[in-house]
């Protein structure tokens, strides 16, 4: 399934993970969701890869459901966002670093 997104090739899966990984950065940074990346995320999530990078997605969708579950979107000033980014900050570099490394 060829899209604006890529293939399930390694080279586009490399590059979308981390075009990913740096909306979650982002993301984590100011306590917000890029609703307009949406499509990006879906489309990243249904695609099926490789067992490496399958292990790889596993892990950003954990780290997505861990940010999503405990970050405070109406006051992103709450002490526990910092918190979290302190806690999700060293898994997104490791990713990161995996990703990096395919």
């Amino acid at each position: 399934m060829g899209t604006k997104f890529g293939n399930s090739k390694d080279s586009d899966f490399k590059k979308t993970a981390l075009e990913i990984i740096e909306l979650y950065k982002i993301s984590i940074e100011f306590v917000g969701y890029p609703y307009d990346e949406t499509e990006k995320y879906e489309h990243f999530y249904s695609t099926a890869y490789g067992e490496k990078e399958e292990g790889i997605k596993k892990r950003i969708m954990s780290l997505h459901y861990d940010f999503f579950a405990a970050a405070n979107f109406k006051d992103r000033n709450d002490p526990s966002n910092k918190l979290l980014a302190e806690q999700l900050f060293p898994e997104l570099k490791e990713i990161k670093k995996l990703i990096e490394n395919l």
